[in-house]
């Protein structure tokens, strides 16, 4: 229990690091003239999709960052949003951002969703979790917060990385899912466990030397970079007392990883033009999903 304890505060750590380094590059993200793709801002759409639907009035907004998505939101919809965030970096952009647009900063507090104590004590109809599932060790502390903060019937929207991109990237996270997940090397005979081995790293692009264990790939300079799978993201949320309602795909590839530098323009443009949250192709082209949950316990 100790050496679990330290390995997330750890990482913790190192996660809250990387966010504090990022906050002018996460609030450009946003902006009408950014240049990259627009991940952030189809993922703010698939929300204020899912915010429309549901009519929350109250919104706990899990991993907020600077506060860009609650303004937006709470401008379009009659609601209130309380932010929470663990980075004071993130905590006091966004304070700054919400009285420049006339809401209040104490929408927003420090908080980490594996730690009770830190939300707010009210109930809500709505939560949203972006960029968190993504950093944590193990889901189930997390879930079971946001349960206990849901009132009955209470709607989550959880943004998750999708595992089963790893089938169309070509790259290292390809080989880990193919090799190490779903044919286990290690119960292959010896005398062709070689062969399959480097047959896989040449197609995947990787030295014969890199040696890749199963989930290494989901570390990464210390900092956890979690899959999910959409095919399965409902056993994990039922064990938590949630029923998952639907899977929305954003953050499309029109190229695998290794082909997309060839013209990066042209591949952003084409993958703009793929972004179709229910369609199936998303479940292999987009890196990314959110998950529509209700509370049923």
């Amino acid at each position: 229990m100790e050496i679990i304890t330290k390995k997330k505060q750890f990482y913790k750590k190192n996660c809250i690091a990387h966010y504090e380094a990022n906050v002018e590059r996460y609030i450009k993200t946003y902006q009408d003239d950014y240049s990259g793709y627009p991940a952030n801002k189809k993922r703010l759409e698939i929300m204020e999709t899912l915010i429309q639907k549901h009519s929350p009035k109250k919104i706990l907004y899990i991993g907020c960052g600077a506060c860009i998505p609650m303004v937006k939101i709470m401008e379009k919809f009659d609601c209130i949003i309380h932010g929470i965030d663990f980075s004071q970096k993130m905590i006091d952009q966004g304070k700054h951002i919400l009285i420049k647009n006339n809401f209040s900063d104490k929408l927003i507090t420090k908080g980490d969703i594996e730690d009770i104590n830190s939300l707010p004590e009210d109930t809500y109809e709505f939560a949203i979790a972006a960029g968190v599932f993504t950093h944590l060790l193990d889901d189930h502390i997390a879930l079971q917060n946001i349960h206990s903060k849901l009132a009955s019937g209470g709607i989550l929207a959880a943004e998750y990385r999708n595992e089963l991109f790893s089938l169309f990237s070509y790259n290292r996270f390809s080989y880990d899912f193919i090799v190490n997940k779903l044919i286990g090397l290690d119960k292959l005979p010896d005398r062709i466990k070689t062969k399959v081995e480097k047959n896989f790293k040449r197609i995947n692009d990787i030295s014969s030397d890199d040696k890749i264990v199963k989930n290494s790939t989901h570390i990464s300079n210390g900092l956890i970079k979690k899959f999910h799978n959409p095919l399965t993201i409902q056993n994990d949320l039922k064990q938590n007392g949630f029923s998952l309602l639907n899977n929305f795909f954003y953050h499309y590839h029109a190229l695998p990883t290794g082909f997309a530098n060839i013209d990066i323009e042209v591949n952003n443009d084409l993958s703009i033009h793929l972004e179709n949250p229910t369609h199936w192709t998303g479940l292999f082209m987009a890196s990314a999903f959110i998950s529509e949950t209700e509370k049923v316990v």
